[in-house]
């Protein structure tokens, strides 16, 4: 017996060491790849391509370098001892995942060229969109399998620095499980939106905080809009009362159930005060209820939502835009002050404001529509932020574009939750005056 537990005690001794000088012997090694894997992020994130394929390469070649040297026949007592093994063998396992991710993203580095998206003449080039499912869905089925390789070598017995590391990938795992399902939801559903199947028509409804309503503003002006092989033409555009005019025309005609707080309204008369509900797929709902009646054969997909912030922002990409009657140059800077308030100065009559806004409105997105897109990564930067604070919002009236526009912040779906209550607190100036911005 003493023979034994002698012998056990310099093998789990001979273990220990191993495992050790393992540790000390391969810690830079790891620090090393983690850091050329950001270093390689950050290169793609600048579309600096060539420089992430070589990051990627670099840390997939040493992650395969750590999980090599778990293989060592030295290290044979440490990867049969139960607590040092299980170390030993989720060092092992999250090295593999580093060397297999990297190379994920390597190929994904090389099959997507975001610059190949941006078609010269405008629009996104949806041939290049749709090859882009095959490598996206790959990337998710990687992230899942790391996921998986990570849950199968966890153990009760990992020690607490390993386990913070692991803890800490396995965070990460989970954000870049759910960005690639997102883009690959995005790359599923995209050309359809972007009339691959057919032409799409939407309408874009140009809120004004101004004169608030539920949804931000009251609609001020409106587009419509249609799209078709990933190109997008301005198709009409106006002001509420040339949808309808409650001095001259006969009410529009609802067909559908909608909010009692926006009921109450009017907005079959009054189309400024179709954004009178903070849900905007009941907005969108009723804009496809009422818009083809005031324009006959004029049938809906989606609605969209700009204030003047999110309108200003489109003039990043446009340059600067004249107002018609005008001296005046709108820029990103001076845009939201002329649509919440300068225009009630500058023009005589509501008529006058109207018609040039209008103008104004068909210019900038004619201007954006025809020019090469900006990257992914500067729109989500411009556009982003406007989106959080619902300034932007689309609603799809094909039933499967949902998730993706809810996934994307766009969607600005207000239900009750389930077994509870909602309190929502909303501005609404049912006066027809600009008082608001005062």
């Amino acid at each position: 017996v003493r023979w034994t537990v002698a012998g056990l005690a310099v093998f789990v001794l001979v273990a220990a060491g191993g495992a050790a000088a393992f540790g000390l012997q391969q810690r830079s090694a790891i620090d090393d790849a983690v850091d050329q894997t950001r270093q390689a992020v950050d290169a793609l994130a600048a579309d600096d391509t060539e420089a992430a394929q070589a990051g990627f390469r670099r840390a997939a070649a040493t992650f395969r370098d750590v999980h090599d040297a778990t293989s060592a026949p030295w290290l044979l007592p440490a990867r049969t001892t139960p607590v040092i093994g299980a170390n030993l063998g989720m060092a092992r396992a999250a090295a593999e995942v580093g060397a297999d991710l990297n190379r994920t993203a390597d190929d994904l580095a090389a099959e997507l060229d975001q610059e190949a998206l941006r078609s010269p003449e405008g629009g996104v080039d949806l041939v290049v969109l749709a090859g882009m499912q095959e490598p996206v869905g790959s990337a998710v089925d990687r992230i899942e399998a790391a996921q998986r390789a990570l849950a199968e070598a966890d153990s009760i017995w990992l020690l607490r620095p390993l386990r913070s590391g692991i803890e800490e990938l396995t965070e990460e795992l989970d954000g870049a499980r759910n960005s690639a399902e997102l883009a690959e939801m995005a790359v599923q559903r995209a050309p359809g939106m972007l009339g691959a199947d057919g032409p799409r028509r939407y309408l874009l409804l140009m809120g004004n905080p101004a004169e608030t309503r539920d949804v931000g503003g009251h609609i001020g002006n409106w587009a419509e809009i249609l799209v078709q092989d990933g190109r997008f033409t301005v198709v009409d555009s106006g002001a509420p009362y040339e949808l309808a005019n409650p001095a001259t025309d006969p009410p529009l005609q609802f067909h559908g159930q909608y909010p009692v707080s926006l009921v109450e309204l009017r907005p079959q008369y009054h189309p400024q005060n179709w954004g009178g509900t903070a849900d905007f797929p009941s907005v969108a709902r009723l804009a496809a209820d009422l818009y083809p009646q005031a324009r006959p054969g004029a049938e809906l997909d989606g609605v969209l939502y700009a204030d003047p912030a999110a309108f200003a922002a489109l003039l990043n990409f446009t340059g600067p835009v004249g107002v018609q009657g005008t001296d005046l140059q709108l820029t990103p800077d001076n845009a939201v002050e002329f649509l919440t308030a300068g225009q009630f100065r500058v023009f005589g009559t509501e008529l006058e404001g109207n018609e040039a806004v209008s103008g104004l409105i068909e210019d900038v997105l004619d201007r954006f529509g025809r020019s090469r897109l900006p990257g992914p990564e500067e729109l989500a930067d411009v556009l982003g932020p406007l989106v959080e604070q619902g300034r932007l919002q689309f609603a799809s009236l094909h039933a499967g574009d949902e998730e993706l526009l809810d996934r994307l912040g766009l969607l600005g779906r207000v239900e009750r939750p389930d077994g509870g209550d909602l309190l929502g607190v909303v501005t609404r100036n049912t006066n027809p005056s600009k008082m608001d911005v005062y």
